[in-house]
């Protein structure tokens, strides 16, 4: 199953839109960035609703279908239970799959980008998972939180860990990563550096013990 939703986001973006597209959305982002990057580090939920338009859709579908998430989607899928906030969701694959799990209640969808939004809910109708699916972020504590692929894109990540322990208690899981590299440039998006990863462990680690190290990394509410 897991298998199926990351092969099939590709496929899933070519019915959405109608037809195939060679777009590198990879580079359409890189390229969107470096017109501003100062300004867009200093706000980067800006550049996530306003800025890059689809180039996430073709970036993200391709990097699902290339099968080199599967072991982070085996990592969210043994620990998704009940109340799933899926923080960054993307083009919804891992809300997919989470939501299909019977022991989840519920998947909390949230993304702030409008063509990401568009793509995931016509995903979720599609694979009949809908009526499982709420949009933006929990109102309600959750018991697994999913951030993969998020915070090293956030302005001030601290901030949403906050969020996230305000909303957990004690016993909760979090799948989360945080990755300091560029790609010799090509994700200047990655605004995290190695002195702001190693502040947010740090916090993490004050309220978060690890249960599965490695990136991405597991955690359970302390």
């Amino acid at each position: 199953m897991l298998r199926e939703f990351f092969d099939n986001a590709l496929r899933d973006l070519f019915a959405f839109r109608g037809g195939k597209s060679k777009r590198n959305g990879q580079v359409e982002l890189r390229d969107k960035w470096n017109d501003n990057p100062h300004a867009f580090a200093r706000d980067s939920d800006h550049f996530y609703k306003n800025e890059v338009g689809d180039s996430y859709l073709y970036d993200l579908a391709h990097w699902h279908a290339s099968k080199t998430l599967y072991p982070w989607g085996q990592l969210v899928h043994g620990f998704a239970r009940g109340r799933v906030w899926d923080f960054g969701g993307g083009i919804g694959t891992y809300t997919l799959f989470c939501a299909k799990k019977d022991t989840v209640e519920v998947v909390y969808y949230d993304d702030i980008n409008p063509e990401n939004q568009e793509f995931a809910q016509w995903r979720f109708k599609k694979h009949g998972v809908l009526d499982k699916v709420k949009f933006g972020t929990p109102r309600k504590k959750v018991d697994t939180i999913i951030a993969l692929d998020v915070v090293e894109h956030l302005t001030d990540p601290a901030k949403q860990l906050i969020l996230f322990n305000m909303l957990t208690d004690q016993g909760a899981s979090m799948v989360v990563n945080a990755t300091t590299h560029t790609s010799g440039g090509q994700h200047p998006m990655h605004i995290m550096d190695e002195t702001g990863a190693r502040k947010w462990w740090d916090e993490v680690k004050k309220t978060w013990e690890s249960v599965h190290s490695g990136s991405p990394s597991a955690w359970r509410k302390k």
